[in-house]
């Protein structure tokens, strides 16, 4: 094949940009306004976090305000965490999860008909008791209704373990037994001289027994309990409390 001869190959210039002068003053600027953002910012999210937490509370100035001030406008949160194995009647779950009880003091009027002088009158006859909601794990119902919960109590200490509920559930035939004092720890309470007792019965649902024990750990002065272990056809699960705060009513969000 003949070479080829003669060809011209153009060189391409390179391209000349222009040159960018930088300017000291500007950069520096910039840098200063930089590090105040971000200062500002930190100092921002500081203010929100410190608005924003909930402030621990004494638990026995919180159980106070509920029980011995009987504030309605109040309540009084506490929560415990659970874990271990719940019995159902189809099945065994394992849990590791939270629960919260708020409960509140009422206090309300009911309208009733007495006798006097044999005439009929009706007088406005006034109850006071504590109601009880929980929060966080719904399915947990499926435990406290074996603890014989119930949503309007008169004893604050019977919001867990009911011992009007467990007559009922177990037919009146529960035993009952104070085992004495032990002293425990807890990140609520502390150090503390806690109350021991035990529950044990039965339950029957449908088809289904259940033999249900409880021991339970209480603090001294209002017999809250710190620490519950529930076996209920051999399988164990645990509660304590990890928490205790008051909830205002009138700071709650109105949806």
């Amino acid at each position: 094949m003949p070479k080829e001869t003669g060809k011209i190959v153009k060189i391409k210039k390179a391209r000349k940009y222009p040159r960018i002068k930088l300017r000291i003053d500007i950069i520096v600027v910039l840098i200063i306004i930089a590090i105040g953002a971000f200062i500002g910012y930190n100092i921002l999210v500081s203010q929100t976090q410190v608005q924003t937490e909930t402030p621990k509370r004494d638990p026995y100035e919180v159980l106070a305000e509920v029980i011995d001030n009987k504030n309605e406008s109040v309540a009084a949160d506490i929560l415990y965490k659970v874990r271990g194995d719940l019995s159902i009647p189809d099945r065994v779950i394992g849990v590791k999860d939270f629960i919260l009880f708020r409960i509140r003091f009422m206090r309300y009027e009911v309208p009733e008909n007495i006798t006097v002088n044999n005439e009929t009158i009706t007088v406005n006859k006034t109850y006071e008791e504590y109601f009880v909601n929980f929060y966080k794990a719904d399915y947990l119902g499926a435990l406290l209704e074996n603890l014989g919960f119930q949503y309007y109590i008169q004893n604050f200490s019977d919001f867990l373990v009911n011992p009007e509920g467990i007559s009922i559930i177990s037919n009146n035939s529960y035993v009952r037994k104070y085992l004495g004092t032990e002293k425990i720890e807890n990140s609520v309470f502390e150090e503390v001289e806690a109350k021991v007792e035990e529950f044990s019965y039965t339950v029957v649902r449908g088809e289904n027994t259940l033999d249900v024990y409880v021991k339970i750990w209480r603090e001294p002065k209002y017999d809250v309990p710190i620490k519950l272990e529930v076996v209920i056809n051999g399988h164990k699960i645990e509660l304590e409390v990890i928490g205790i705060n008051l909830f205002n009513f009138a700071e709650a969000p109105q949806y």
